[in-house]
């Protein structure tokens, strides 16, 4: 009887040790599978940009990309868009210059004599920026849309082909009529054709209408202030719709 008293002693001890352990090993589980509270979660990367604080954006275009009629560079478009997305800003633009501009009267977009985008992909290519933002063409030549559109197209392949990792973004030309005229509507859309065919982002600047002519001055020629901040706000939103 004792031996049996023992026994059923032995056995309930024993059940009750394997119970302790089954349940340690339950909280052990449970801790290995708590998210740790200061662990580093890895950013996502978005589509248009990399890590913000590492990346240089270069941006390439007109007289309306350089900045003109903003009271300050801080003002113009191009900075604003970069401060908001983290960028470091490179601006190359040049008043007088144009997709496929033409010296004619008067030269192009305020400067004589006019000079092509494509004479700084050489410099690009060199700067190897993580991603180019190219902008405007109200220098352009509106008598020979097939030509410009060559132009364009030409544009975004050697930039693909300089930099065939890089962000590329592409801005179509502004107008701050209520219904543009058919050279800045034909503008655009080369500027979105070549953009879809070397991946690019494109954004425009047309549809929905996004300027009036109370954000240009010189008779509509330049941007105000509100102008390039109403530029600025459609690029980033545009961007991280993109994403």
């Amino acid at each position: 009887m004792a031996v049996r008293r023992s026994w059923s002693r032995f056995r309930g001890w024993k059940y009750l040790g394997l119970a302790a352990l089954l349940v340690a090993a339950a909280a052990l589980i449970t801790v290995a599978l708590r998210p740790v509270q200061n662990a580093t979660v890895p950013r996502q990367v978005p589509a248009v940009g990399l890590n913000p604080a590492q990346t240089t954006a270069l941006f390439l275009g007109d007289s309306s990309v350089a900045g003109a009629g903003a009271s300050k560079p801080a003002a113009r478009w191009t900075t604003l868009v970069a401060g908001k997305i983290g960028w470091k800003e490179i601006n190359l633009a040049k008043t007088g210059s144009g997709y496929a501009p033409t010296n004619a009267a008067g030269g192009c977009d305020g400067a004589r004599p006019c000079t092509r985008y494509s004479a700084s992909v050489a410099d690009i290519v060199k700067a190897q920026p993580r991603v180019v933002v190219v902008g405007g063409g109200r220098g352009e030549d509106s008598t020979d849309a097939t030509r410009t559109a060559a132009s364009i197209s030409q544009l975004y392949r050697a930039l693909r082909t300089g930099l065939p990792e890089a962000t590329i973004i592409a801005v179509g030309p502004w107008s701050n009529a209520a219904t543009p005229g058919k050279p800045t509507l034909l503008l655009d859309s080369s500027v979105q054709s070549a953009a879809k065919s070397v991946r690019a982002t494109y954004v425009s600047l047309l549809s929905p209408r996004l300027l009036n002519e109370t954000m240009t001055i010189n008779g509509g020629t330049r941007l105000n202030d509100e102008g390039h901040r109403v530029i600025a706000d459609r690029v980033v939103t545009e961007l991280d719709a993109a994403n």
